[in-house]
């Protein structure tokens, strides 16, 4: 629900899509949560119980991902980061792929391993498109090389039957495409910051990871989770786009009719590569 409702407030430019976003995060930090940041699965009756299978991780994940592009909220990304670091830490399967339960859950007679999407995308093939995310938004390549390992433990089932994997398709997508990455380094609610951040936001093949270094703050947050964004500020004055891309960033922007040409002419040569 997070993610859908991120998605809508960054999509629709719908304030209140992301007031209820965020209103369900902190539910889930608030009440659903131990105090070493691990999940539980179900809360009732003022009570949460039973701990968080990988579903609930990778889908927690992907909603505050989500939450952070919509409100550049540092902690979301932070928050992110910490809950990927137990999925690797608890499910993951030194043989390829995470299980579904944590290695100090219940005692069960086998750890199940799911790769294929039912009724909601497999807790896997998020992750996968979890760990390609946070990889460039972090700068971190070994969560890429994670995740390139993920889809070598699950490359047969998908290749057998592509229709049952419909979500490793679309992480498999971003995968394959040339990592790109903007910046938008200005002022939280200056009109030319929301001019950048509009044009990127309307950037749909491929869809870029979003990014924004605040001005103004002596040591902003955002350049404790991503090094690469410390030195990136604004221009004259002006709101300024850095376009990356294979963790090199072109000259700055300011303009958003140059940033709209630069991220089109990376969709170009993103269709060239394919054919």
């Amino acid at each position: 629900m997070v993610a859908a409702l991120a998605r809508s407030a960054s999509v629709l430019d719908e304030p209140r899509y992301l007031d209820a976003a965020r209103a369900a995060a902190d539910f889930v930090r608030t009440r659903m949560q131990t105090p070493d940041g691990r999940l539980f699965h179900c809360w009732c009756g003022g009570e949460s119980a039973v701990m968080g299978n990988l579903d609930d991780y990778a889908f927690s994940i992907w909603g505050l991902i989500e939450l952070y592009e919509a409100g550049f909220a540092a902690r979301d990304l932070r928050s992110a980061l910490d809950l990927q670091r137990i999925v690797t830490d608890r499910f993951r399967d030194p043989e390829g792929g995470f299980f579904f339960t944590p290695d100090d859950g219940e005692e069960l007679l086998t750890r199940l391993k799911e790769g294929h999407d039912g009724a909601v995308p497999s807790g896997n093939a998020v992750t996968l498109m979890n760990l390609i995310r946070l990889g460039r938004m972090t700068g971190d390549p070994r969560m890429e090389e994670e995740a390139a390992a993920l889809i070598r433990a699950f490359a047969a089932s998908v290749r057998r039957l592509p229709s049952a994997h419909a979500q490793w398709l679309v992480a498999l997508e971003m995968l394959a495409a040339t990592s790109r990455e903007v910046v938008i380094a200005g002022r939280p609610e200056s009109a030319d910051t929301r001019e950048l951040i509009d044009v990127v936001r309307r950037c749909r093949s491929p869809r870029p990871v979003l990014l924004f270094r605040p001005e103004g703050e002596t040591v902003p947050e955002i350049g404790e989770l991503e090094p690469f964004t410390r030195e990136m500020k604004t221009i004259n004055g002006r709101a300024a786009a850095y376009v990356c891309s294979g963790f090199s960033c072109k000259q700055p922007v300011t303009d958003p009719r140059e940033l709209a040409a630069s991220l089109a002419e990376g969709g170009k040569d993103e269709d060239q590569q394919r054919r």
